[in-house]
């Protein structure tokens, strides 16, 4: 998956491309989102990050078909596709996210760290992770923030698919537009307009006002390591590699 980014003024538009559309986040490609997120937090000429997707999807998350084959502990490397899927949350510049299409598992989880998310009418969200017999990670440790214990554990336990206006109805940070992308670059300008030390602290602030993700995904990479290796899930997964021809 290629990552390109732009400026817009003090708006840096960071875009995920991938083959066929589907925006797969390798481990090199969560690498480079991260090198990506890390300069912009750290440029002082830009206020907002705008994080979108070309095609038809967001992002669909991590590539399972990367991961380690069982019997293996596989917790560093679920840890750093945790660490990065959060990192919007974790810089000091707000991030929004532009949905067009789909943002499933990670690429779910990388949405809901951003600050606010605008979505196409075209816009799906869903976490199936339990259907391969792992968990959420990220999602896990915010979604009740955003929408309440219960619908939380209703989306995480299913794996159902909202679209766009569920979403909102929902209760996650979502707003339903024709054109999500320059809605996102009309709400950074609204931002821009308030004081930079100001929006600092606010986004600090507010994020440890919600509480620290860390002990969160530290339960997330316990869990990882209990499920990985069990029957159940690596039938899963093998039905799900042979399903697209990945074996």
């Amino acid at each position: 998956m290629d990552i390109s980014v732009r400026d817009e003024g003090p708006v840096r538009v960071v875009t995920l491309s991938g083959p066929g559309g589907v925006n797969v986040v390798t481990a090199r490609a969560h690498d480079r989102l991260e090198e990506v997120l890390t300069a912009a937090n750290q440029d002082d000429g830009v206020r907002v990050v705008v994080l979108t997707g070309t095609n038809r999807t967001f992002s669909v998350g991590a590539d399972i078909g990367a991961f380690p084959p069982a019997p293996c502990d596989p917790t560093e490397f679920v840890a750093r596709f945790l660490a990065v899927n959060a990192l919007p949350e974790r810089l000091t510049k707000p991030v929004l996210a532009v949905v067009h299409g789909a943002a499933t598992a990670g690429g779910f989880e990388l949405a809901l760290a951003c600050d606010w998310i605008l979505a196409a009418p075209t816009a799906r969200f869903s976490l199936p992770e339990a259907r391969f017999g792992l968990v959420a990670g990220y999602a896990a440790a915010r979604l009740a923030q955003s929408v309440g214990a219960h619908r939380a554990r209703r989306l995480l336990l299913t794996g159902e698919t909202l679209t766009a206006t569920q979403a909102v109805e929902f209760g996650l940070p979502v707003t339903v537009t024709d054109d999500p992308l320059d809605a996102a670059i009309a709400m950074a300008a609204q931002i821009c307009r308030s004081a930079p030390h100001a929006v600092r602290i606010i986004k600090q602030r507010s994020v440890a006002q919600a509480g620290a993700t860390d002990p969160d995904l530290q339960v997330s990479l316990q869990a990882y390591a209990e499920l990985w290796n069990l029957p159940e899930t690596r039938s899963a997964i093998a039905a799900w590699r042979d399903t697209r021809g990945t074996n």
